[in-house]
Protein backbone atom coordinates (compact mmCIF):
# COMPACT_ATOMS: atom_id res chain seq x y z
CA UNK A 1 0.00 0.00 0.00
CA UNK A 2 3.15 2.86 0.79
CA UNK A 3 4.13 1.70 -2.80
CA UNK A 4 0.88 2.58 -4.47
CA UNK A 5 0.88 -1.03 -5.85
CA UNK A 6 -2.40 -3.42 -5.95
CA UNK A 7 -1.90 -6.89 -5.10
CA UNK A 8 -2.17 -7.78 -9.00
CA UNK A 9 0.36 -5.49 -9.83
CA UNK A 10 2.70 -6.52 -7.18
CA UNK A 11 2.12 -10.30 -8.16
CA UNK A 12 2.93 -9.87 -11.78
CA UNK A 13 6.48 -7.69 -10.23
CA UNK A 14 6.89 -10.87 -8.29
CA UNK A 15 5.81 -13.82 -10.90
CA UNK A 16 2.26 -15.01 -8.71
CA UNK A 17 -0.96 -14.41 -8.53
CA UNK A 18 -2.89 -12.14 -6.71
CA UNK A 19 -4.28 -15.12 -4.48
CA UNK A 20 -1.02 -16.32 -3.78
CA UNK A 21 -0.46 -12.41 -2.05
CA UNK A 22 -3.30 -12.77 -0.29
CA UNK A 23 -2.13 -16.48 1.32
CA UNK A 24 1.62 -14.93 1.93
CA UNK A 25 0.04 -11.99 3.65
CA UNK A 26 -2.41 -14.04 6.03
CA UNK A 27 0.06 -16.33 7.01
CA UNK A 28 -0.75 -19.59 4.84
CA UNK A 29 1.89 -20.16 2.66
CA UNK A 30 5.15 -19.36 3.41
CA UNK A 31 7.21 -17.60 1.37
CA UNK A 32 10.88 -18.23 0.07
CA UNK A 33 14.17 -16.37 -0.28
CA UNK A 34 14.13 -16.05 -3.61
CA UNK A 35 10.74 -14.68 -3.54
CA UNK A 36 10.98 -12.40 -0.82
CA UNK A 37 14.05 -11.30 -2.64
CA UNK A 38 11.50 -10.52 -6.14
CA UNK A 39 9.11 -8.69 -4.06
CA UNK A 40 11.73 -6.20 -2.20
CA UNK A 41 13.07 -5.50 -5.54
CA UNK A 42 9.36 -4.87 -6.82
CA UNK A 43 8.69 -2.93 -3.94
CA UNK A 44 12.30 -0.80 -4.34
CA UNK A 45 12.82 -1.78 -0.70
CA UNK A 46 16.34 -3.86 0.82
CA UNK A 47 15.22 -7.60 1.93
CA UNK A 48 15.85 -6.58 5.53
CA UNK A 49 12.67 -3.90 5.28
CA UNK A 50 10.65 -7.12 6.05
CA UNK A 51 12.11 -7.42 9.24
CA UNK A 52 11.99 -4.09 11.09
CA UNK A 53 10.59 -4.35 14.27
CA UNK A 54 11.46 -7.82 14.94
CA UNK A 55 13.95 -8.75 17.49
CA UNK A 56 17.07 -10.56 17.02
CA UNK A 57 17.34 -14.15 18.50
CA UNK A 58 20.92 -15.14 20.00
CA UNK A 59 21.75 -18.55 19.20
CA UNK A 60 24.67 -20.29 21.68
Amino acid sequence: MEKGLSQIELGKAAGVTFQQIQKYETGRNRISASRLYRFANALDVEVAAFYEGIDTVHVS
